[in-house]
């Protein structure tokens, strides 16, 4: 008999706000930039305001235009093809 596994991930998936930067204050209209690797795939990027999701992507580039008005968290989560592991990285905006 034979079974058949789906390839496991080598690595864990990652994923970073390349814009706006840790430490940066930031007002009006400001672009989130995000990007997110993975071994395998990167099936979906999610960007959340205040733990609410305010953007979901499917594919790159990973990107959304936010209006801000106060303080916020700003958070993303990577979804890999395999699984449902995911990273999040915080940024207080």
């Amino acid at each position: 008999s034979v079974t058949v596994s789906p390839p496991k991930a080598d690595s864990r998936p990652s994923v970073a706000i390349l814009s706006p930067t840790a430490g940066t204050t930031v007002s009006g209209q400001v672009t989130i930039v995000v990007e997110a690797q993975d071994d395998v795939k990167v099936s979906g990027v999610a960007v959340l305001v205040d733990g609410v999701e305010r953007k979901s992507f499917g594919s790159s580039p990973y990107s959304l235009v936010w209006d801000t008005r106060a303080e916020r968290i700003i958070s993303v989560r990577e979804y890999e093809q395999q699984k449902a592991a995911r990273s999040a990285v915080e940024l207080a905006a």
